[in-house]
């Protein structure tokens, strides 16, 4: 009979560590760039260009700066608070949430594992990390490799795989078909109102919101200690089953799935062209008196948004955006005029600076820009990034972590990366 133990062993060649150490090697990896990068610079002759010395300088803050994003997915796969985070900061629990919450949140979208061009398998890796600390210690054995507990236990690498494919599996189900059955149990329900099959179909609406509760609990439980969004969301859809229940959530909330903004937006689209030339005041005030428990002050609030996002398409000057520093700059200013949650505006940014960067280096237009952003699976315009952004820089390994994402967050990227393109037009 095969060795139960082989078997495993070949199984888990080439899988990722399990995600703690999956962080910890990320960590390791840019110890070593730092290492590597102060050495240079230390052996580095008085008579150089000052030039060369600046730009060692910015390489370890850029470094540094990378890892203390690392260490902080670190602390959090350990299961550590936001608030312990920020106490070892010196900021608080908040600011260390804003400062911090979308990276960790693109390490979980991205599976708890290593992305881009520094994902190489931890069995190839990890003999020459432990050679080159060697050269400096060589009294003690594996060096690296011991401090990562999954190296030396493909039982774990192999049951981590097996919970980062169902996290994916499940996080595609949140999205769909489970938000398509709310809103159909929904329309059903509107249509049964006042007949004798209304609760019941009342009944079926909210078990459909249970029913996605459920999964995002499963969600939770697969991403472990970096859970924490799925379960908001498992709790979000437990209180809109209980207002169903209820009656406080109603068939005749004509918008019941659209956020404040959303609901804003649709009522700007049934004003007359009279109502929609006055004043921002008097915009509001139109809006408002449309929606059912909301304020002039709230529709004011979101109102500045909703007039950019009606204004004329943004002239780019694309030429310009060969340096990541303008690209991002010019992403940026198209993503703030659509609506989208932080994450999503945060990650669909760094795709749109990859985008207009590279289209300004092979010298394209925003034509090229939008059939890179419709065929995904073409992403040759990395190469271009990777010869004009600098060593250190971390954005081909970031775009090509998105484009190599689970379906539901690539999708969730692209099509917000798509609506803010709507707004650009070539001058």
């Amino acid at each position: 009979m095969p060795d139960s133990d082989s078997e495993t062993n070949e199984q888990t060649r080439g899988l990722p560590l399990t995600p703690l150490d999956e962080a910890h090697l990320a960590r390791a990896q840019t110890l070593t760039d730092i290492a590597s990068a102060a050495l240079d610079g230390l052996t580095a002759k008085a008579t150089q260009p000052c030039a060369a010395f600046l730009s060692g300088a910015q390489e370890l803050l850029s470094l540094a700066e990378r890892l203390v994003d690392q260490t902080v997915i670190v602390h959090r796969e350990r299961g550590e608070s936001w608030e312990t985070i920020g106490e070892q900061a010196g900021i608080s629990r908040q600011a260390a949430h804003d400062r911090w919450a979308a990276t960790v949140g693109a390490w979980t979208l991205t599976g708890r594992r290593r992305t881009g061009i520094n994902a190489i398998p931890a069995d190839i890796l990890l003999p020459g990390l432990d050679e080159w600390y060697q050269q400096y210690d060589p009294a003690r054995p594996r060096p690296v490799s011991a401090t990562l507990d999954s190296s030396a236990d493909p039982a774990a690498r192999l049951a981590a795989q097996q919970q980062r494919e169902e996290a994916a599996q499940l996080r595609a189900q949140t999205e769909e078909p489970t938000s398509t059955a709310t809103r159909e149990a929904w329309v059903a329900y509107t249509a049964a109102v006042g007949t004798g099959s209304a609760d019941e179909k009342r009944a079926a609406w909210a078990a459909a919101h249970l029913t996605r509760a459920t999964l995002y609990d499963r969600l939770a439980a697969a991403e472990g200690p970096m859970g924490a969004e799925a379960k908001r969301a498992a709790g979000k859809q437990r209180s809109i089953a209980r207002e169903i229940l209820d009656g406080s959530r109603d068939a005749q909330d004509p918008q019941p799935f659209l956020d404040t903004y959303q609901r804003i937006n649709a009522a700007w689209n049934d004003l007359s062209t009279p109502e929609r030339t006055g004043s921002p005041k008097e915009i509001a005030e139109h809006i408002a008196r449309r929606l059912d428990g909301v304020s002039v002050t709230t529709v004011s609030k979101h109102l500045d948004r909703l007039l950019r996002t009606k204004a004329a398409p943004l002239p780019l000057n694309l030429s310009e955006a060969t340096d990541e520093a303008t690209a991002r700059e010019m992403a940026q200013y198209l993503v703030q005029f659509i609506d989208a949650a932080t994450f999503w505006a945060q990650m669909a940014t760094t795709l749109l600076t990859g985008y207009l960067m590279a289209a300004a280096l092979d010298d394209a237009s925003l034509d090229t820009v939008h059939r890179w952003s419709a065929h995904p699976d073409d992403a040759g315009f990395v190469e271009l990034l990777r010869t004009g952004c600098s060593p250190e820089s971390p954005l081909p390994a970031d775009v090509e972590a998105i484009l190599s994402a689970d379906p539901a967050t690539r999708h969730g990227v692209l099509a917000t990366a798509a609506t803010a393109l709507q707004h650009a037009t070539e001058c």
